[in-house]
């Protein structure tokens, strides 16, 4: 797995910023998206009071951040290139987790 993503990580370099900015973009909702999971599944987890106030809160920024990027209306929205490393992280995603089944 290290060797792979090394070698994955020198073949981007090469590719330069016209592949390095979508990754980035797409792997910035992906994290908004994780964060934005945790806080509610924490949320879940009905822990005290305060807690439960933080969580939710977490959520609510972490889904806009994710709003931010989608909609197109908002300025530094995904643009094409983007909306396609998405789709191919996507695949690549399904890809990986029906193969793993076998």
């Amino acid at each position: 797995a290290v060797i792979a993503v090394g070698t994955a990580t020198a073949v981007c370099m090469l590719l330069g910023q016209a592949i390095l900015v979508p990754i980035s973009e797409v792997g910035s909702v992906a994290c908004a998206i994780g964060w934005t999971a945790a806080c509610i599944a924490y949320f879940c987890m009905k822990p005290g009071s305060g807690a439960r106030g933080i969580a939710a809160l977490g959520a609510v920024i972490g889904a806009l951040l994710v709003a931010m990027k989608i909609l197109p209306f908002v300025p530094g929205h995904f643009d094409h290139s983007e909306w396609i490393a998405l789709a191919l992280w996507c695949l690549l995603g399904a890809i990986l987790h029906f193969a793993g089944r076998k």
